[in-house]
């Protein structure tokens, strides 16, 4: 008959050598505890029961990462970012895409495979360092982060300025750890026909009606707020744009 020495050096032997995933670890704590076992022969069982759990911890991290890759669609830059001159004189822009465009077309897919993320941010009077860490039911998380030094427009406040460099922060850090793929949908090229349709009644009414308010203010009656639509009438503005060109008339209001 086994001592219970052996037993217990046997059930180590038998997880060292790569068979621990087809154990029961809190098994084999009790084996050790009902035989005895010296402290050491407990804590190595402790330890390789912990390095299963994070081994199989990652795998489901990995699995639920790939599908949501397999179904997360690629995310259309439709912000408006600074302008700058054009070779032909023109104003020219940058375009990216923000939160509200990214979060309502991840978040339903990473919460249906078990993922989550948060963000975390530590600060100094010049530098804001966000953290974005994306995390699985399981316990297995990863994270992304960033140094931005503090700034903002001409004559933004203090606040304002930490605002800014946060939300930046927060979007990059979330597209980084997402691996997130965005697409120039913004001017329909290489587009499908959903992305050049226009906006729908109701979106035209809530259009006209920002529009009734601020067509006072519009330089050369609109000129430059249609020609960056590339459209003559707020009829035609590519539904995929609503969202920009309500911040754009909100920001006249």
């Amino acid at each position: 008959m086994p001592s219970a020495e052996s037993s217990v050096g046997t059930a180590v032997e038998r997880a060292e050598s790569g068979a621990v995933e087809r154990l029961d670890m809190q098994s084999l704590l009790a084996l050790a505890i009902e035989k005895d076992g010296a402290i050491e022969v407990i804590e190595r069982l402790v330890e390789l029961r912990n390095r299963e759990a994070a081994r199989q911890a990652a795998q489901a991290f990995h699995a639920a990462f790939a599908e949501f890759k397999r179904r997360c669609p690629r995310i259309p830059r439709l912000k408006r970012g600074t302008g700058f001159a054009g070779r032909d004189g023109t104003t020219q822009y940058t375009w990216y895409a923000d939160l509200e465009t990214i979060q309502p077309r991840v978040d339903p897919i990473l919460l249906d495979v078990g993922l989550s993320y948060t963000w975390s941010n530590e600060a100094t009077d010049k530098l804001v360092t966000t953290y974005c860490t994306l995390r699985h039911v399981d316990g297995h998380a990863v994270t992304s982060s960033m140094v931005l030094p503090i700034s903002g427009p001409p004559k933004s406040s203090t606040t304002q300025a930490s605002s800014g460099t946060r939300s930046f922060g927060k979007r990059i850090t979330l597209s980084d750890v997402l691996g997130l793929s965005t697409s120039d949908e913004h001017d329909g090229a290489g587009g499908d026909v959903g992305e050049k349709e226009a906006v729908d009644e109701q979106q035209l009414a809530n259009l006209e009606a920002l529009w009734d308010e601020v067509k006072g203010k519009m330089r050369q009656g609109g000129k430059l707020f249609f020609d960056n639509f590339g459209v003559e009438r707020l009829a035609d503005i590519p539904a995929t744009r609503y969202a920009e060109a309500v911040d754009m008339l909100e920001r006249k209001r």
